[in-house]
């Protein structure tokens, strides 16, 4: 299957409001006009975290063959941002995704999530009472030791000035300029970047993404810092899709290593792409995702 470049959402979404337990999430629910008489609803897990859902939106022409759901997890974006630190950690994530499921009456899904929501996924599936049928990780996190670890590999490809400014203040300006250029060669090598992703970017809450992360992309100091969903693998009874570009920050032979902890897991590497590889080869990652989810 190859997805045409004019295809778009079929029908305009439904918008609205769930509410959690410490606010209300924002969501866009695309329904298919797929001739399914019971089509599966794919729900989009973004990253961050703290990094609102826009960046993902143009997986929405996947409504030509599911209905699309995506949200904004709740401290950022359109759902609720003012909360305390007591909704910020994934345990409370999971339970709000969840309320989500139940608030839609979604008996049929799957769980894509990006980056953190790869992590995100894996602690809802080993939670929750729902169980997604499929799950596609893409470019996740899964342990942050080894996040942790594949960024200090790939600062060592860098620059020798590159590699010497980060280890120097965050508000230095060759710190700056240095993590700039990790981000072109490893997060997105678009020029300019999307507009979607542009938005996304200024509109990350900080006090989701250091609370739950850390001051930068290489240090983790929240109360994911010593997070690990490793175990989590061997326990999945579904198929998992690892999917990231060669050049991401989430690794492709640690996700390979991630793959073979699986009962029915599988790795598609999309060569020259980044951590943003849904953005710079969007039919090609649109078409593994279908293929995917259409696999009997």
């Amino acid at each position: 299957m190859t997805m045409d470049a004019s295809i778009k959402p079929s029908i305009y979404p439904q918008e609205g409001y769930c509410p959690v337990d410490y606010g209300q999430l924002w969501y866009r629910y695309y329904q298919t006009k797929s001739s399914k008489t019971d089509p599966i609803t794919l729900i989009i897990l973004h990253g961050g975290p703290g990094c609102p859902s826009d960046y993902l939106f143009e997986l929405a022409s996947l409504n030509c063959h599911f209905n699309v759901l995506f949200y904004d997890q709740i401290g950022c974006g359109r759902s609720t941002q003012n909360v305390t630190s007591e909704a910020l950690n994934v345990e409370q994530f999971s339970k709000d995704l969840q309320q989500l499921i139940e608030h839609l009456d979604l008996d049929r899904f799957v769980l894509l999530g990006q980056s953190f929501g790869g992590f995100l996924a894996l602690q809802h599936q080993k939670n929750q009472a729902a169980k997604a049928e499929k799950l596609i990780l893409a470019s996740p996190l899964v342990c942050t030791k080894d996040w942790q670890q594949d960024a200090e590999l790939l600062i060592s490809q860098l620059k020798p000035n590159d590699q010497d400014a980060l280890s120097q203040s965050t508000d230095s300006a060759a710190y700056q300029q240095a993590e700039a250029n990790f981000y072109q060669r490893y997060f997105c090598k678009l020029e300019p970047w999307p507009t979607l992703l542009i938005s996304t970017m200024n509109n990350l809450s900080t006090k989701v993404y250091e609370t739950m992360w850390g001051p930068n992309e290489f240090t983790s100091t929240g109360n994911l810092r010593n997070a690990d969903c490793t175990d989590v693998l061997a326990q999945l009874s579904c198929p998992v899709l690892f999917i990231c570009g060669s050049e991401d920050e989430a690794r492709p032979s640690t996700l390979q290593k991630y793959v073979n902890l699986c009962k029915e897991g599988y790795l598609e590497v999309l060569i020259d792409g980044t951590h943003s590889v849904h953005l710079e080869q969007p039919l090609e990652f649109m078409d593994k995702v279908t293929e995917f989810i259409k696999q009997s």
